[in-house]
């Protein structure tokens, strides 16, 4: 196996490109090897594929090694993908994640996909998995660190103010977080956000199995009460809640980071 994975490129209906990394196991001779689950990893927020630390790198390793085909995408706007930096909405996340399903399943030849979403990409993996499970063979739903309200919780960090004191100007209005840059529209669907995670949960919690992983000593997403605690629908297949002690936001401690990943492969190595 290669552990640092194969980069590729992915095309866009708009054109645009997301770049990506494959990983997959080896055969005996070193070729790779066909596999027929694969699991999409989506970063957070002024994240890339790789994540704080190379955190995706080596959970992709680990993935790959219990027998998984592992694709990490940068969104587009996002790390190496084409798109200007801070362009990317809700919606064209959802369907770079559509487009990199599609790969997954017409390229690879996957049988079914899992997807686990990191921070921000936890907030767009359900959508994502809401729009695509009538079509695609969606096996199960991973939220790594996720927020339910990602607007409460900037203001939370940047201030109260931080997301209204801006005026549209050409109509895009761009909000500079530190080195974060968010575009009007972003802002706007963040507004609807919660109520569209509810929903998606709602439909996808009765049809697959959720594993939901927090960190103890999270500094970004607040400890309000609803934020794992929504209200899950009568018939829930199958929710799992983990939550890592004494770790922080981007899990920066090897040990959690570890435990983190190997909480992934046994919710997964269970699954058929």
């Amino acid at each position: 196996m290669r552990p640092f994975g194969t980069d590729i490129s992915i095309d866009l209906p708009d054109g645009e490109s997301l770049a990506a990394t494959l990983h997959t196991g080896t055969t005996c001779n070193g070729s790779a090897a066909k596999t027929h689950r694969g699991i999409l990893l989506l970063h957070g927020l002024g994240g890339t594929r790789h994540e704080h630390n190379g955190n995706f790198i080596r959970l992709a390793a680990a993935l790959a090694d219990i027998g998984m085909t592992v694709l990490r995408i940068d969104f587009r706007g996002c790390g190496e993908s084409s798109g200007e930096p801070g362009s990317f909405t809700i919606a064209s996340m959802i369907q770079d994640a559509v487009t990199a399903t599609r790969y997954l399943l017409d390229e690879m030849q996957v049988e079914t996909i899992d997807l686990l979403g990191f921070s921000l990409g936890g907030t767009i993996a359900p959508l994502a998995a809401a729009e695509m499970i009538d079509r695609y063979p969606i096996r199960s739903l991973i939220m790594w660190q996720t927020s339910f309200d990602l607007l409460a919780d900037l203001k939370a960090i940047f201030g109260p103010l931080a997301l209204t004191r801006v005026r549209p100007r050409k109509s895009l209005a761009n909000i500079r977080l530190g080195l974060i840059t968010l575009n009007q529209t972003f802002t706007q669907e963040l507004q609807t956000a919660p109520e569209q995670i509810g929903l998606a949960l709602d439909k996808l919690t009765l049809r697959i199995p959720l594993l939901i992983v927090r960190s103890q000593n999270d500094e970004v997403v607040a400890r309000r009460p609803h934020q794992y605690q929504w209200h899950e629908p009568q018939g829930a297949l199958d929710i799992k809640h983990c939550t890592i002690l004494d770790a922080d936001h981007g899990l920066s401690r090897t040990a959690h980071l570890v435990e983190a990943t190997q909480i992934t492969c046994d919710f997964l190595c269970r699954l058929t």
